[in-house]
């Protein structure tokens, strides 16, 4: 990965031209002001549903988590903010506030995970599915205040629509997912409800705290692609 010069610039214009594309992303590990500011232009003068990402991609270590990655969007085009704060002036303040969160983190998390999911428009809810393969199983990712806690925090999970039948399947095959995976994981039947899920928390997690921001989606898009990785089999093996 390396800093954006000229020719990074002039293919993604030569590319985005060949392929009709409505949507570029330049990723790079550092970003030149000339370039950010390029990108800024292209999307001052295009039209409405296309622009111009820029991407930085940088290691970083969250406590004692192994490393993951880290991708900063230096560079966006200008509806999606306007998206953001048209759609949060009706809304109370976490719904807006959860708009601009997604904002942020859905180009971030299609160039993490392309093809996953064909999510695009940020939500004011504080939860967003991601699809598994499998009718009634999907992964999710949510910010969560559960009863007799005392802050927030944010969950990347698989959910379960019939814990009953789907969840036993699985936890069978706890420690060999476990192994494989790198991920703590809290494996919840929902013993009072038919759903269940099996999560790992960033704990604490406060919503409100934008400037912690990157490194909440630093963690999430790393934790929901481990937890893709190491269900995918198993789920796709539900009878």
């Amino acid at each position: 990965m390396e800093t954006t010069d000229h020719d990074h610039l002039g293919k993604l214009i030569t590319y985005a031209a060949a392929l009709e594309a409505r949507w570029a992303v330049l990723v790079a590990s550092q970003f030149r002001p000339e370039h950010r500011s390029a990108l800024t232009w292209l999307n001052s003068i295009s039209g409405e549903g296309s622009g111009f990402f820029g991407i930085e991609v940088q290691a970083v270590r969250i406590a004692d988590s192994p490393t993951a990655v880290r991708l900063d969007m230096v560079a966006k085009p200008d509806d999606f903010s306007r998206r953001a704060r048209a759609g949060a002036t009706s809304l109370s303040e976490a719904g807006g506030r959860y708009i601009e969160w997604w904002a942020e983190f859905l180009p971030e998390f299609h160039v993490a995970h392309p093809g996953w999911s064909n999510a695009q428009t940020p939500s004011p809810y504080n939860w967003m599915n991601f699809p598994s393969g499998k009718g009634g199983v999907r992964y999710g990712l949510n910010f969560a205040y559960p009863t007799g806690a005392s802050n927030y925090s944010l969950s990347a999970h698989v959910y379960m629509d019939d814990g009953d039948s789907v969840y036993p399947a699985l936890e069978a095959q706890r420690s060999e997912i476990e192994a494989g995976c790198g991920l703590d994981l809290r494996w919840d039947p929902g013993e009072n409800t038919r759903s269940a899920r099996i999560e790992a928390c960033l704990d604490p997690a406060d919503p409100a705290d934008r400037a912690q921001w990157p490194e909440y989606r630093a963690w999430a898009i790393e934790t929901l692609g481990e937890l893709r990785r190491a269900f995918a089999a198993p789920i796709r093996n539900l009878p």
